[in-house]
């Protein structure tokens, strides 16, 4: 079921919204430059989620390199 955006925004704060043209339940087999263009947006600086552990940017110097 998809509800009203309106009621969603009621559940708590949200950081990032994004409307697509396409995709559905598999989105990431079926879009995954748009989630991959979603996600950069969303965590990347000046994102909605960017910063939300405190005292953590994620662009940090000493993190784990995989």
């Amino acid at each position: 079921m998809v509800y009203p955006k309106t009621w969603c925004r009621t559940l708590g704060p949200v950081v990032f919204e994004s409307d697509n043209d396409a995709g559905g339940h598999f989105y990431a087999t079926e879009q995954p430059e748009w989630l991959a263009r979603d996600l950069r947006a969303m965590f990347g600086k000046g994102g909605g989620a960017f910063g939300v552990v405190k005292g953590k940017s994620g662009y940090d110097s000493d993190r784990a390199r995989l």
